[in-house]
Order: C-alpha cells, then structure tokens, then sequence
C-alpha cells in the first residue's frame, strides 16, 4: 500500500507545475520526481490541441527514432495511448504482448522489443489528461514494477493527471509550445500527405509508376521520391504492401 510520505512528491510536483515549467522540464520531473517509485525507463508527454491528432511537447530518455516516430499520432490509428484517450481510461499494457493486441505497433516491433527482456515484467501505462470533460492530452510511461504495484499506485497517478491537464491548457504553455514547436514537428509516424494518399490509391488501382506520374501531372522521379517516403513511414517494402497496410490503419482517405 501507498505510505503518506509518497504523498511529499505529489505536492512538490504539482508546485513545480504552477511556476509553469516548459514541457521537457515537466515531463522530466514527472518521472523522476512521483513517479520514480514506478522506475521509470521512458516517458512521454502528449497535447491534444487539434481533436485530429495527438502532438508529443515533452519527453524522458526516448531515443531520438522514438520521438520522431511517435511525436505526432492520429487519433484514428489504434495505439495504446489513443485508446487511452477514446475511452477516458488509464492503461496497463504488457510490453510482451502489445504489438499483438495493437497490430499498429507491429510495424516498429523491433523498438518495442528493445523496451523488454525475456525475464523482466515491464508494462506500458498511458494515461488520459482531461479538463472540463474534454480531452485535452496523455502522458505514458514504461515501468518495471509489477502490474498489482502499478495499480494501487494509480490514485496518485489519476491526481497527477489533473494537475497536468490545467497546466497544459494554461494559456502560457500553449503560447510556449506554439513558439518552440512541437517535439514531433518532423514525426515520420503514420501520417501520409495528400500526395502520398493519391499515389497509393493509384497504385491500389494497379497503376505503374509511370501512369501515376501521367495522371497527376507529377515527375516520374517525384512519383518514386514519394513510393520511398511512404514505405519507410509504413515501415514496408513493396508497393502493394503499402496499399494493404495503409487500408488496415485506415489511412488512405480521398483526399477530395
């Protein structure tokens, strides 16, 4: 069980927010102020201020593939710390596991397997920040404790989630993050532009490049440069393969 005194970092933390510390110094202090009980290996910090995606402003010991990998997530691709948000609830997911359940993940399975060990327990937890009734951010967070010790640490993990969701919305921060731009501001995460989005529907199609090209009055080579951006964003190797996991993600979308 929690002991009073594990309250001391809660309250010191949630002071450090009203000086209204930038996103990294917060996401810090985060993990390694009341959540360091947890032993904390990564973590992160996301805002929602589009409804449309979620933007990483903080993180803690994440490679730099990690950031630009996830630094922006669509709300519509099926990830843990998505989920989290969807359904208002925090999360415990095992490392061991995850890309099982969250098939999306399977795209970067070598990243979540250098998270685990065969004989270590560790555990992905996100956590949903909510002001108002509106959903306003998450943070996550890799812990190796156990899943009953994670669980009952859990009210002072909803407290800290409170705290953040006013500090995030604060009018200070948002005007800070809109200054500094966002961590994932060069993401090569799951989003496809609209050209990207064209060529695979034309391949869908069964088009060859040179007809893509002709159809959309675009360069034979700029055809290619996008096929190549598209499959390392995808993280396939053929062009079919990036048409059949572009439709299981949801992410070829007409752009008319």
């Amino acid at each position: 069980m929690l002991k009073v005194g594990s309250l001391a970092p809660l309250e010191k933390y949630m002071e450090f927010l009203t000086t209204f510390p930038e996103p990294h110094a917060a996401c810090t202090a985060l993990m390694r102020g009341p959540l360091s009980p947890l032993a904390v290996n990564i973590g992160s910090l996301w805002a929602q201020y589009e409804f449309t995606e979620l933007q990483l402003i903080g993180s803690y010991q994440s490679s730099s593939t990690m950031v630009r990998r996830y630094g922006s997530i669509p709300m519509n691709v099926d990830v843990p710390v998505v989920r989290c948000v969807a359904t208002g609830e925090i999360r415990i997911d095992d490392l061991h596991t995850i890309t099982e359940i969250f098939p999306a993940l399977a795209i970067d399975s070598s990243i979540w397997e250098s998270l685990t060990s065969p004989n270590e327990a560790k555990y992905l937890v996100s956590v949903p920040l909510y002001a108002s009734g509106i959903t306003v951010g998450s943070f996550g967070f890799v812990s190796a404790q156990s899943r009953p010790f994670i669980e009952n640490y859990e009210p002072i993990i909803s407290s800290l989630a409170s705290a953040l969701a006013l500090w995030i919305t604060h009018q200070r921060i948002q005007a800070h993050v809109q200054t500094t731009g966002f961590t994932g501001a060069f993401t090569d995460f799951l989003h496809l532009t609209p050209r990207q989005v064209q060529i695979l529907l034309l391949v869908e199609e069964g088009k060859s490049n040179a007809a893509i090209a002709h159809a959309l009055d675009y360069s034979l080579s700029t055809v290619k440069q996008e096929l190549r951006r598209t499959l390392h964003a995808l993280r396939v190797d053929g062009r079919l393969e990036a048409v059949a996991c572009a439709r299981k993600l949801g992410l070829l979308v007409d752009p008319d």
